[in-house]
């Protein structure tokens, strides 16, 4: 798995505080692109497919910088990392398609990690594609228009559990991405499910 923020405690190296809990949540990887035809042939999507029309504008309320918090709790709510972090978003054309570049970079107790990202549409859908250390990550967007919700999820199925869900929100203090996350966690005494949860404010429009 790749290096993370999370600490680690050699003497105590448990799924609650291990740099293994990083890459539970896509939201930390940012959104993405890329992928081919041939690794799409077999996604069974889930959810009416949305024109683009409908769907690049979901994308551009992405772009600019966004800064925040997010909270990694244990089943019982005791809080067991908190991540600053840093998001940058922008439009590149390349070859004739849109792609939505992106850069994270996450902060967790004096240490730094980052994360590369691209997003794109096919064939009415929302897909994501993140770097990290050579390792990349696919998942896709369930879109909830009457809940204004975007669902990530991973590309094919998995035996345990993880998503991600972003809104986005405007009110007098500015622009808002609330996220909540989970993913089941395997561990020696069963499966534990850990959450996450906060907000990114958007800081700066787009350059």
């Amino acid at each position: 798995m790749p290096k993370s923020v999370f600490s680690s405690d050699p003497e105590n190296d448990s799924p609650m505080n291990t740099t293994r809990i990083f890459w539970l949540f896509p939201i930390l990887f940012g959104l993405a692109h890329t992928f081919s035809a041939a690794k799409t042939e077999d996604i069974q999507h889930r959810g009416a497919q949305l024109a683009e029309k409908t769907l690049f504008p979901i994308l551009d309320r992405y772009v600019g910088t966004w800064e925040g918090t997010l909270k990694i709790k244990a089943p019982n709510n005791k809080t067991l990392q908190t991540i600053d972090l840093q998001q940058q978003y922008w439009w590149e054309n390349i070859d004739g398609i849109r792609i939505l570049k992106g850069q994270t970079v996450l902060s967790n107790q004096g240490s730094l990690s980052f994360v590369h990202s691209r997003s794109f549409i096919y064939q009415g859908n929302l897909y994501s594609v993140s770097e990290q250390d050579g390792n990349e990550q696919y998942n896709r967007a369930i879109i909830d228009r009457e809940a204004g919700e975007i669902r990530w999820v991973p590309l094919t199925e998995q035996k345990l559990r993880r998503e991600t869900i972003e809104k986005f929100a405007q009110n007098r203090r500015g622009v808002f991405i609330y996220i909540t996350g989970m993913e089941d966690y395997p561990t020696p005494e069963g499966v534990v499910s850990l959450s996450m949860s906060g907000a990114l404010k958007k800081t700066a429009p787009q350059e």
